[in-house]
Parts: C-alpha cells; structure tokens; sequence
C-alpha cells in the first residue's frame, strides 16, 4: 500500500517481526529513525571493522556500493533524514575517508580523530597471546579483534546508550567471549551441540525464511525491466550470491553454527511460566500507559500495532483490513506510475482538466495488465474462493508473510496517519464486514482490499489479552533467568582475565 510521506512510513513491503514490548513513552519518530539509521550504518560498521581487520582493499568499493545501494532503498520506502532532524552531511558516508589508516588514540578513550577516521581499533599483529582463561578453556588476543571492533565502531556511530572507555570495551568483550566458551561448555555436557533430523529441519526451514526475506529485501537493488518473473528472482538471487554472499547455504551454516544456543536457551528456561498474579500486574501496567498514551498520539497507536506491541487498549474508529497488493513486475512502469501520480496531484481539477485528462489516461494504459489480473481474482471470489488463500497465492505485499499482519491485517481509520489517503479513502469506503472493494490503482500497483471487522475501541478485556500478555511476562522472566545461569556458570569456571595483554 501506498504510505503517507508527510508520517513515520512503514511500507508493506517491510518485513515486520514479533518483537519485545516497548517502554512506556520512547517516541515514535525516534524509533523509526533509529531504525532506519541502524540500516544505513549497519553496512558502514560491517564495512569498517573488515576493513581494518582485512587486507582486502578490494572490498572497499563493494562495501560503498552497497551503502549507496541502502540509502536509495531507504528513499524509496520513504524515509527522510530530514524528517527526522538529520542533517544530510552528517548522514554522508562519503566522508570518512581511508579507514584502514585508522589508529588508536593516545589516551585509548577517542573514537574519532579529526579526518573522521574511527580510532581506538584494533588489528591483529604477532602471536595470539591468550587474554582470558577459565576452568576448561581460554580465550586468545585474535578472537578478540572483531568484537571488539565491531563494539567501537557501535560506540561511534552513537548507539551504545551511554559513555564507555576503550578498557572498559575490551573488558566487556572478554567477559561476553569467556561466557560463550562457558556455554557451549555446558551446552556440550548436556548434549546439545549434536544436531538430531529435527534440529537440521528446523535450522533448514529457519534458514529458507531467512533467504526469502533476503530476496524480498534486495529485489530493489536489481533491474528486473523486461524479466519473466522467473527471471527476475534468478537475478535477485545471482546479485545476493555474487556481490552480498548471501545464498540459501550459507545461511543454513550460520543457523547450524550457532543453534546449540538457542537449544541451551530453551533447555535453560523450560520451566519458566506467568503466574496470574504477573500477567495480572503487566495488563495493568500496559492498560494504565496505552490508554493515557496513545489518544494523544495516533502514531504511537498504529506503530505499535504494526510492529507486534501487546495491546490492551484499543483507539475509536478503527477496522481491520487485508489486501491482495498487485504491483507492478517493471521498476520503470512503477517509476513512471508513480511520477504521473504525483503530476496528477500537483494540478488543479479545475483550471488543469484536459491536462489531467490525458495524464489519466497515459496512467490508466499502465495498469492494464494488473487490471486483468485484478479482476481474475474478483471473479475467483466472487465464485467463493478464500480471500486469505487467494493473498497467499497473488499478493506481492510480503508483510502479510508475518504477524501480526497475517492473521489481523492492517488497522486503519479515517485518522491514520502511517498510511496514504488512497489507501485509507478505499478502506473506509467499504460499509459492511466482508465487503470487498473493486480494485484500486495506486503508484504501488492494485489493491484488493477486504473489511474484515471493527476493531471495539477502549480496554482490551484481560481474558481476551491474557495470552499475549502471559508471552510478554514469560519472554521477560526468561531471559533474566537464562542470564542469572550464565552468570552462575562463569563464576563457577573461575575466569582470569589479562586485557593488559592486548597492548
């Protein structure tokens, strides 16, 4: 669906996943832009710490591309930097300079050094000397240089939450190693490691999820113009595997390497629950901030709804929708739909009428096909094909692959502010649960649109909560008593530390 560019966008093509809940009051239009910085500078930190750890100067170029390549991903998905109070050369990659140059600073504390080079980095030099040891293990000065690289270059680039010194960064990530080696120690003695037939399906399924996220992603950094569809996801996958790396095997490795942990997590944390008495006190807490937030805040509301929040406490006007998107296969006609769109838009109806006359009708030529496949699929329902099962087999809105917008769809009122006029006009249009729109031309394509229900506005009733609250209490208790085992574990193994080494 089209997004509404004056609001926090999140297109449909976004893929959104369950994530924990967020504190009470962190704003909007913060998150979003953190967001949408940490994908930006997630390729700028990867692209340094290799730098600096690898000889390879060839890869400088294939990293820059590959910034160049994110940033106009982000601009077509709508972000500004500008909307969220960035100044547009601070956003500049171009600017760093010769990152392999970098050296540390005199005091060990400075990150930066007047050429905008980051500094306080390490590199490996001489013999691995061991820099940590407990019972039944060590941990040796080549292992450190990537994490702690990859934690200065975090510090730098401003999301680290706080103020640390270069020796309390090299501390820190020899206590993460030394618990890790701790781990899988005890993940070994509980014969975790060992991968069954069942663990290999898991990590094969996680793995082609993993894949076909992927492609969605960076279909946008491949000219697919003229293409079969067949075609195109072949062109996707040669540009992942020949200029990313990313091909369906190497994910497969990754998840193998590291799946003892989540098996150690889950073997960790068995017999952690909700009580009532817990899930009880987390609805009060959600309901006592949600309602005193988000009247006031509309974007809060859609927001958290959009990205798998819990919510006890519902807006007025609201209903549920789900949409079969048809969009456009050639970048070019979608580029060009879009441009009319916008020309449309700037004219006036009535001093510009045979102008946006013919604009209308060049832009109605471009959807012909998406029309004809459009009312093929009206006519399958209209036959009583399921709406759900003809979305799964035709729509290219890729959000409708995860939750929450699978099972609920997308919440929209008259007042929503996360999605365009277009969309919302069309959705609102609708007067009855299980109406289904005529298709709707937008610059994404054609949209199917079905009202699936109101949404009952104020508190939602804890019985009809309770799950997704008791989840929320569980995930919480869960991690802070897999982290006490930790812990717990490290102490036992008596670890020594030497950073002093690693001069």
């Amino acid at each position: 669906m089209t997004m509404n560019n004056n609001a926090p966008e999140r297109r449909p093509t976004t893929i959104i996943r369950r994530r924990r809940r967020r504190g009470a009051g962190v704003p909007t239009a913060l998150v979003a832009a953190l967001t949408a910085i940490a994908l930006l500078l997630g390729g700028v930190i990867g692209f340094v710490i290799r730098n600096l750890t690898d000889p390879l100067r060839g890869e400088l170029e294939a990293a820059q591309a590959r910034i160049s390549e994110l940033e106009a991903q982000a601009g077509a998905s709508g972000s500004s930097s500008a909307q969220w109070g960035l100044e547009s050369d601070s956003a500049s990659f171009s600017d760093f300079g010769d990152l392999n140059a970098a050296t540390a600073s005199t005091d060990g504390t400075s990150f930066w050094s007047g050429a905008n080079q980051l500094e306080g980095m390490l590199t490996e030099t001489g013999d691995p000397v061991v820099v940590a040891e407990f019972e039944g293990g060590t941990v040796t000065s080549d292992e450190v240089v990537e994490p702690y690289n990859s934690r200065i270059a975090t510090l730098a680039f401003g999301f680290s939450g706080g103020d640390e010194s270069a020796e309390d960064t090299l501390q820190a990530v020899l206590e993460e190693l030394v618990a890790d080696k701790v781990s899988y120690q005890r993940a070994t003695e509980l014969g975790l490691t060992e991968l069954t037939d069942e663990d290999m399906t898991a990590i094969n399924a996680e793995a082609q999820a993993q894949y076909e996220q992927q492609k969605s992603f960076n279909a946008v950094s491949v000219d697919t113009s003229g293409m079969s569809a067949e075609e195109a996801d072949q062109a996707v996958e040669a540009y992942m595997r020949d200029d990313l790396g990313i091909t369906l095997e190497s994910l497969a490795a990754a998840e193998q390497e590291d799946y003892w942990r989540q098996k150690l997590y889950d073997a960790t944390v068995s017999a952690v629950s909700a009580t009532d008495e817990e899930v009880q006190q987390r609805y009060d807490e959600l309901l006592a901030d949600q309602s005193q937030r988000f009247p006031s805040a509309v974007e809060e509301y859609e927001f958290a709804l959009s990205s798998g929040e819990t919510i006890v406490y519902n807006l007025e006007g609201y209903r549920r929708v789900k949409q079969i998107l048809l969009a456009f296969d050639d970048a070019n006609v979608a580029a060009q739909a879009r441009e009319l769109t916008d020309q449309i838009a700037a004219l006036s109806p009535d001093a510009d009428f045979e102008q946006i006359t013919q604009l209308q009708e060049q832009l109605d030529a471009l959807y012909t096909d998406l029309d004809a496949e459009a009312d093929a699929i009206i006519a399958e329902l209209n036959g009583g094909a399921d709406f759900d099962a003809l979305m799964a087999q035709y729509s290219d809105d890729t959000a409708a692959d995860f939750e929450p917008v699978r099972s609920q769809g997308y919440f929209v009122s008259a007042n929503s502010v996360q999605y365009a006029a277009d969309f919302v006009e069309a959705s609102m249009m609708l007067e009855q649960p299980g109406q289904v729109s005529t298709p709707i031309h937008t610059a994404d394509g054609v949209h199917i649109i079905l009202y699936v229900a109101d949404v009952p506005a104020g508190a939602v009733a804890l019985e009809d909560a309770r799950d997704a609250v008791a989840d929320d209490v569980a995930q919480d208790k869960a991690q802070a008593y897999y982290d006490e085992q930790v812990a717990q574990w490290v102490a036992a193994a008596n670890p020594q530390y030497y950073p002093e080494r690693m001069q």
